[in-house]
């Protein structure tokens, strides 16, 4: 080894800075060390050196998304500043936090998949959205809970095996309402009232109109035909 060599060696090793303290911008480049996170409180951290160089005060790096907890290994670089870079081990009991400051943009310039074994929740605490040219939800059950609901589309279309619909209230306002059924059963407890201009009942084999009082009104004329009418 010449002297110029072991010269270097010796200058290189004199830019280290003694464990426990972060070198300055001036002393060479960035130390790396193993640390123990003891503190936590937002971006700041508290890191025990596990070379026994004592604790420092570290800030998470923008690039470290896995937001480092206490007891959490993590990887701390010592120059400029103290930085957490990344969270090396983490108890598997523990969750995993990702977190960004600010504004946040997911791009895939493909397909994005986003799985869990577990679940998936979905939270905010103000708006939601979804746009996409198609949506397609597929689920063994689904239930949803909204406080108000409004649905625009220009077309619709269900279909159920089984629909139940419990309101207090229900009102429908269309232009033209057609309904098809093999039966109908309507039980109303209180008042049935309908209102038309003109309406038409047909049966084909049997109609009737029972009541203890039935009345039949007309301001002009009242018409009652066929080749059998029994009156009393």
């Amino acid at each position: 080894m010449t002297a110029v060599s072991r010269s270097n060696r010796a200058s290189q090793s004199n830019h280290v800075a003694p464990p426990g303290r972060a070198p300055q911008a001036n002393e060479g480049p960035a130390e790396l060390v193993v640390a123990r996170v003891v503190l936590h409180e937002g971006d700041t951290c508290s890191v025990a050196l596990e070379s026994g160089g004592g604790e420092l005060v570290a800030r998470r790096a923008a690039s470290c998304l896995v937001g480092p907890r206490p007891g959490d290994r993590v990887l701390v670089a010592l120059v400029p500043s103290p930085f957490v870079l990344s969270v090396l081990e983490r108890d598997a009991s523990r969750p995993a936090e990702l977190v960004l400051d600010g504004d946040a943009t997911i791009r895939s310039r493909g397909r994005l998949a986003i799985e869990a074994e577990e679940g998936l929740r979905l939270g905010t605490r103000e708006a939601l959205e979804l746009r996409s040219r198609a949506l397609d939800v597929k689920s063994g059950s689904a239930q949803l809970v909204f406080e108000t609901v409004e649905a625009f589309a220009l077309r619709a279309r269900a279909s159920f095996e089984e629909s139940v619909l419990i309101a207090k209230t229900v009102e429908r306002v269309a232009d033209r309402i057609s309904e098809s059924a093999a039966r109908v059963f309507r039980f109303v407890s209180e008042v049935d009232q309908l209102r038309a201009r003109h309406f038409d009942y047909r049966a084909e084999h049997c109609a009737q109109v029972r009541g203890a009082s039935v009345v039949v009104a007309a301001r002009q004329v009242v018409k009652v035909d066929g080749e059998q009418v029994h009156l009393g």
